[in-house]
Order: C-alpha cells, then structure tokens, then sequence
C-alpha cells in the first residue's frame, strides 16, 4: 500500500529554501556504510556516469527504503528545526558585502581547506591481498559456497526455504570473485573471477521471492557459475575484467556474514582442543572477515574517506590477521583475543557510521 506524505510535513520541507540560498545546517558526517544502489542488469554490462554528480537510486536495491515512490533519505530528520532556520547561505555575486569565508586556522589558506577528518580511501587493487586471503584459500571458500548453493538449489521445496542463504551465499561469491580479479597471485582460475564475480551477483538479485519463477531464475546463473567454476566456457556472459567492489558487493550483505561468523567462531571453537580439531577451516574464516573488511574500506563506499571509518576497518582486519597467527601457533587466549578485538570494533564502528534507516 502506497505511503502518503503529510501536506504540512512537506510545506515545512519546501518552506526551507528560500530565494537567497539553502539555510545553512550543519550536517554530520555520512552515518550511513552503505555501497551504491545495485544494478538491476548484470553490473559488468551497465554504463558509467562518472561525469554526473546525480546517483539514481534503483527501486529494487534490497536496502533502499521508501515513502511511497520516494527514497526515504530525501528528507530532512528534523523539518522543523529547518524550517525555522531563516539564515541563508552568503551569495558570491560581485559587490556583496556580506559573503562570509570559512574560518580557517593560521596555517590554512583558503586553497588549503582542512583536511584532519579525512583520508584517502584504498583503491580496490592497493590491498595486499597474497597476505590477507592466499588464492587457495579463496578458491576453497568458493567451494564451500558451491556446495551450500547446490544444496539449497535442488528444488522448489529447498529452494523457498533457504532464500536469505541462497542470496548471501551468492553476495559472498561475488566478493571473492571481485577480489580475485585484483589478486596478486597468478593462477588460471584468476581466467573465470569475472564470470564468478558476474553470476555471483545475478544468483544474489534473483534469490527473492518464492516458487517456480523465482527459483528458476536464480538456479539459470548458477548453473552458469558451476561451468565457471568447472573451467567450462560460459555463454551469453560478457563481462569487465574489473569492476569497483562497491559497485557489486554491498556492506549490508557483508555485516550479515561477519556478524554470523563470528558469533559462530565465538560458539563452535570455545576450548583449545577446539581450536586444533578446526585449525584450518578456522583459518580460513577468518582470513575470509579480513578481505571483507577490506572490501568495505576501498573508495566508492559511503564514509570510506573518513579517516575514523579507515581506522576501524583497519583495526578489524588487524583483529582478524592477528587471530590467524594465533591459530597457527595454536594460541586459543591468542585467538579470543583477537576475536574480541573484531567484534568490538563491529560496535564502535556501528556506533559511530550506522544508519538509523540502515536494513543491516
């Protein structure tokens, strides 16, 4: 049912532009991590704009929440404050005598504006990625999706009950097959991670919704990502070697699985005779939590130039690596350690960058 926007709600969101300039609020940093909208045909086939400053929302994205045909973020939190608000930006037209320059401090000049509350943001082939997630191990967690979808995909009956599973199973596909194209390592299956990246992310759009239909259209690409991953030729798949990880790969989707596997880590590997039985597999998720993180650190991700929001992923994948060695050596206080380090960074990151209209 259609959502209808209050008149007197809309007169006072109008009411604050006035013919002088926007009024002038001070807007916070982007509390919102999460990545553009997706695309609604395969994302290696769809233009750029890189010349436009307008983003078009998709009404499909899963996380995109509207009022009616209205993305919900349009408007202001506080209308009335706004509304009340009556200052107006200063015009730059010659001769006005009351354009206002930003304050600066003794050391800036106005082409030198601050810049202590940001950072660059990592560009999605400057990670070390032969030490966060080895090519092998990448393509075991292939694997292990692989497995899990040709479980859920048997039938209808499977199918309808395993649908949010089925969607991250293909989300996290397409993210290992993202960073394999970028990977340092050579390898002929690095050949098909456009192809696993590209079905990955067909199978995640399609898995929404019940039946016949829906199953179909989600079991089509995966049965493309088995002859991928087979080495087979894939037909009717056209796809960019590389593709900018925010454009496929969404943090919601990325919270849901580090959210779960840790928990899961917390659960499962409780004692040190724990740790040895499942040294390996253990490993192996958690230099899959390191990448992730990695991921959501690379530029295109909203509050990705902030230098707060860089801290923290980093202090994440540190938590992560630093359990690694610890498993390795067999270190179970070691390995809880570094857990603990990565799920209280979850926090203070969520704290700090987490979208009060976010669906994750």
């Amino acid at each position: 049912m259609q959502t209808r926007i209050p008149f007197a709600y809309a007169a006072i969101v109008l009411a604050s532009i006035t013919f002088t300039g926007c009024p002038q609020t001070s807007t916070p940093e982007s509390a919102s991590a999460t990545a553009p909208a997706p695309k609604t045909s395969t994302p290696a086939t769809q233009p750029s704009e890189s010349n436009s400053n307008v983003s078009e929302v998709d009404p499909n994205r899963k996380e995109t929440q509207w009022i009616g045909t209205i993305p919900y973020d349009v408007f202001y939190d506080q209308p009335l404050t706004i509304a009340a608000d009556s200052t107006s930006l200063a015009s730059n037209t010659p001769g006005n005598a009351t354009q206002q320059l930003p304050e600066m401090t003794p050391d800036q000049t106005p082409e030198t504006p601050p810049t202590d509350s940001t950072s660059s943001a990592a560009s999605s082939d400057s990670a070390n990625w032969t030490e966060i997630l080895p090519l092998p191990i990448l393509i075991d967690e292939t694997k292990s999706i692989r497995n899990r979808l040709s479980e859920n995909l048997q039938t209808v009956g499977t199918y309808n009950k395993s649908i949010n599973a089925i969607a991250l199973d293909g989300a996290m596909m397409t993210a290992l097959g993202a960073i394999a194209t970028v990977h340092q390592e050579d390898d002929d299956w690095k050949t098909r991670a456009k192809f696993v990246r590209d079905l990955g992310y067909e199978i995640y759009m399609a898995a929404d919704g019940t039946g016949r239909t829906a199953f179909s259209a989600t079991e089509e690409p995966y049965l493309k990502l088995i002859t991928a991953l087979d080495g087979g030729t894939v037909n009717d798949v056209e796809a960019e070697e590389v593709v900018d990880f925010a454009d496929v790969v969404y943090v919601s989707d990325i919270m849901k699985r580090i959210d779960a596997s840790i928990n899961d880590l917390k659960a499962n590997i409780n004692t040190e005779s724990r740790l040895k039985e499942d040294s390996e597999k253990t490993e192996q998720e958690l230099r899959v939590l390191a990448a992730l993180a990695t991921i959501m650190s690379s530029d295109g991700y909203d509050s990705a130039d902030s230098e707060l929001y860089q801290k923290l992923t980093s202090k994440f994948v540190d938590g992560a690596l630093s359990s690694v060695q610890a498993v390795k050596t067999e270190n179970y206080d070691g390995f809880r350690e570094g857990l603990n380090q990565m799920q209280s960074t979850c926090a203070e990151c969520h704290q700090q960058f987490r979208s009060n209209s976010s669906s994750f």
